[in-house]
């Protein structure tokens, strides 16, 4: 089971509605204003205020307003313990604020603006509303770049705990700096995260008292916890919105590669086992093309699934759902325009995914083609489009291509990326982060990054480009013997052994194979040609051998 996050607007929305519907009883039943707001004395210090915001450097401007963006629209009950961590926030607040003066407030609390049975703080606390706006001017008037973009990642990645939000602590670690949180911590939120979710998980599993007991104290062991297995399947406990559900498991993995985190391995183990099996029920293009995008930014899961059932997932994606050879064209139902439409990020992700992989049994035909659209489809902006014939530039499409030409590399890809890049840093939004039609922000943000990483050196991002391929292949073609024979030839070798001691020849065998075809133990045509290949050259050898036999000890006349 993994948690579902509401977006925020949704939130609100729901909030809203139970408080109308009285599910906020012992509360105000109404939100009141008003007619007369109290008259306030300012305690804001204006020449403090700019002496201090002059003080602090960009990424301290830019960690202030990252904490005014997760306070609270309206004063928590006790108020005065809200206003004391308000106080405390930051350094700056207690030098520029007299708050003798807010905390004097109190005693008129209930003339102020109430919203939802609460005081608004900005009817309350006016002054915090103004540092606010003048430290969002200040971050603002910051020069656009990646300084400004990892100034916006920072705060974000030291609070993160299981969300997608890992995304900005694995950007930092890729760049070198993995002290920016600490594994430690990290790895007691996971658990925390774990011990939660079997303390809720009733419905799903039921547990004896003792065992929730210690799941809501924190002391159950991630051994014992990852027994718990409802309905035969480990529960995920990573938080995550809708718009996240497509990468939160890869981002559980990158993280744990790049972050040093142990003791989640049967989690790890469950994801793969579930991966491997390949794509049984189908695979829809749109969504399911992200999905293995994603994941094949992981070098660790690279590295832990089985072969098989990674090409599968390629397979399913390679061939297209209405066209076999054209996986990009896709039927869109549209209420009043259903259309067939030509889907460009598949035309990305295709060559990054398939370079990623390393196939050993698919061609890359289809590859070639989706490279040679990319290089005709491209805006005059630099910037590709969602879909051919649209003229609107989309964000998300113009990172993947870039990754796609980047390693399928055909001619004047260096040309055709470095316009893209040019485009991309113009959609930098004012606060250093980019967005995108409610994609989730950390994560494009780092996708963006790595998008401009590449059409510089290409060193410095969030997947190792060799190790993956590197760990890939050695995990294919086993560890050699002493005779240097690989190990993966051993299991042919032992099926043709088997039938020997079954009392058949080499011609039985070799006629048993061609009858038969890809059909038994062997899973590939290429593994019916090794055996093919093995039994014609013992039966070559053998007939060597009885020649130099009779040469050397001709038969009596």
């Amino acid at each position: 089971m993994r948690i579902r996050l509401m977006p925020k607007a949704q939130q609100r929305a729901t909030k809203v509605k139970k408080f109308q519907n009285g599910a906020t009883a012992g509360r105000r039943a109404k939100p009141t204003k008003n007619a007369r707001a109290p008259k306030l004395t300012n305690a804001l210090s204006q020449a403090g205020l700019n002496a201090g915001l002059d003080q602090l450097s960009a990424v301290e401007l830019q960690g202030l307003l990252h904490q005014f963006c997760g306070l609270s629209t309206c004063l928590r009950d006790p108020p005065e313990q809200s206003l004391r961590g308000l106080r405390d926030m930051h350094p700056l607040l207690g030098q520029i604020i007299d708050f003798d003066i807010i905390f004097a407030r109190l005693s008129i609390l209930e003339r102020f603006e109430r919203g939802i049975g609460r005081v608004r703080i900005s009817s309350f606390f006016p002054e915090l509303e103004t540092v606010r706006e003048r430290c969002l001017e200040r971050v603002c008037q910051l020069r656009r770049g990646v300084a400004k973009a990892e100034g916006w990642l920072k705060p974000i990645a030291q609070e993160a705990e299981a969300t997608a939000d890992l995304e900005a602590a694995i950007y930092f670690a890729s760049r070198g700096q993995p002290e920016i949180i600490d594994p430690s911590v990290l790895t007691a939120s996971w658990h925390a995260a774990v011990c939660r979710i079997i303390e809720y998980g009733a419905p799903y599993e039921k547990v004896s008292d003792d065992v929730r007991a210690r799941a809501q104290a924190r002391t159950m062991s991630l051994a014992e916890a990852a027994r718990i297995r409802p309905f035969g399947k480990l529960q995920r406990f990573f938080y995550f919105r809708d718009e996240e559900e497509d990468f939160i498991d890869a981002t559980m993995f990158r993280a744990v590669d790049w972050l040093g985190i142990t003791g989640f391995e049967p989690w790890l183990d469950s994801i793969i086992e579930e991966m491997s099996v390949g794509p049984q029920n189908g695979l829809k293009h749109a969504p399911g093309c992200w999905w293995l995008f994603h994941w094949c930014r992981s070098d660790l899961l690279l590295s832990m699934i089985d072969r098989p059932g990674l090409e599968a997932w390629l397979w399913a994606l390679i061939n297209g759902p209405d066209e076999r050879y054209k996986p990009w064209r896709i039927f869109s139902p549209e209420r009043g325009n259903p259309r067939m439409g030509d889907y460009i990020p598949i035309m990305g992700i295709l060559p990054f995914v398939w370079h990623r992989i390393r196939p050993s049994n698919i061609g890359d035909d289809v590859v070639k083609v989706a490279v040679s659209l990319l290089l005709q489809t491209q805006l005059n902006s630099g910037a590709w489009p969602l879909e051919i014939g649209s003229s609107e530039a989309c964000l998300l499409t113009t990172c993947v291509a870039i990754h796609g030409l980047y390693f399928a590399k055909p001619r004047g890809w260096e040309r055709l990326t470095s316009r893209a890049a040019s485009w991309l840093r113009t959609q930098q939004q004012p606060e250093g982060c980019w967005d995108y039609d409610g994609a989730p922000t950390v994560m494009l943000t780092v996708l963006v990054l790595d998008a401009l990483a590449l059409v510089g050196d290409g060193h410095h991002v969030t997947f190792r480009k060799e190790k993956a391929i590197e760990l890939a292949a050695k995990k294919e073609a086993g560890k050699k013997g002493k005779r240097g024979a690989p190990r993966r030839n051993k299991p042919r070798n032992a099926w043709i052994v088997r039938q020997r001691k079954k009392g058949k020849t080499l011609e039985s065998i070799l006629k048993e194979l061609h009858d038969l075809g890809p059909k038994r133990e062997w899973e590939t045509v290429s593994s019916c040609q090794a055996i093919h290949a093995i039994c014609t050259k013992a039966m070559s050898d053998r007939a060597i051998s009885r020649r130099s036999h009779f040469k050397s000890n001709p038969p009596g006349i």
